[in-house]
């Protein structure tokens, strides 16, 4: 999952979508559970340097 959404990012920064944007984010609220994870702590720095 963390793949595909690494995949949404990419789109995001592509298109400057705000709607990708707050999927995205949506998201990331869903891994909460799974913070310490290594594909969620990866995911969130790639988060970070797309969306900010």
């Amino acid at each position: 999952m963390c793949h595909s959404a690494g995949l949404a990012l990419d789109l995001s920064a592509s298109l400057d979508s705000p709607r990708v944007a707050g999927h995205v984010h949506e998201f990331h609220q869903r891994l909460a559970p799974y913070a310490r994870e290594t594909p969620v702590i990866a995911f969130e720095r790639r988060m970070r340097e797309a969306l900010g």
